[in-house]
């Protein structure tokens, strides 16, 4: 395999990768939701519901700029 196979392969893997860990990401924090409205109730549940979805797409939103820089990598 040249170096730009083994570029490709590791972009592909790591993007993969990122794929999955949005589901295990969204389990953790479904836990989380959870927990706190069976401690809280479904008093302020609005908020949480708000924090959450803010968390979740703060971390989406960092995948462009990682694989920017796995592209920019290969070249």
């Amino acid at each position: 395999m040249g170096k730009w196979s083994v570029g490709c392969y590791l972009v592909g893997e790591t993007v993969q990768r990122m794929e999955e860990s949005i589901a295990q990401v969204i389990l953790l924090l479904e836990a989380a939701m959870e927990r706190c409205i069976n401690f809280i109730g479904s008093f302020e549940a609005d908020e949480l519901i708000l924090a959450l979805d803010h968390v979740t797409l703060q971390y989406i939103s960092t995948f462009p700029g990682i694989i920017k820089s796995l592209r920019a990598s290969l070249f």
